[in-house]
């Protein structure tokens, strides 16, 4: 279980960092500071942490939606920390539209690279009852 806490934090870490680099690439030029990072890399551990819930096999809806509220309210902690909330609120359907493409949009990547995963396993297992 510990393992799989470890590899969950780190995921986050690399889709965390990852989302954080796209959104400032798309918004041009903008002051990072060293408690920016440091804030998305603990939201992002975060919410690698929160992922583990998957490894329990509660009703997949129920540990969605908890990793969902889960993920919205670190998001919303790391803005409030770095005291973005006022443009939040004030482009609060745009903000929220944006957090749901990116929480749709990372569960789309994670979705293919174990589909491919899966793949690449099938066919070696097929290879070797091939060759038995």
């Amino acid at each position: 279980m510990i393992r799989e806490t470890i590899k969950s934090v780190l995921i986050g870490l690399l889709i965390g960092a990852l989302t954080y680099l796209l959104i400032l690439l798309s918004m041009g030029t903008t002051v990072v500071t060293s408690s920016n990072i440091i804030s998305v890399l603990l939201m992002s551990a975060g919410i690698g942490l929160i992922s583990v819930i998957f490894e329990f096999d509660w009703n997949y809806l129920w540990e969605l939606l908890i990793h969902f509220l889960g993920t919205f309210f670190l998001v919303v902690l790391m803005c409030s920390y770095n005291g973005w909330l006022p443009t939040l609120y004030t482009h609060m359907f745009t903000s929220f539209l944006l957090f749901l493409v990116i929480y749709v949009l990372v569960w789309v990547a994670l979705y293919v690279m174990q589909w491919i995963d899966a793949q690449r396993i099938n066919k070696r297992i097929k290879y070797r009852n091939q060759k038995k």
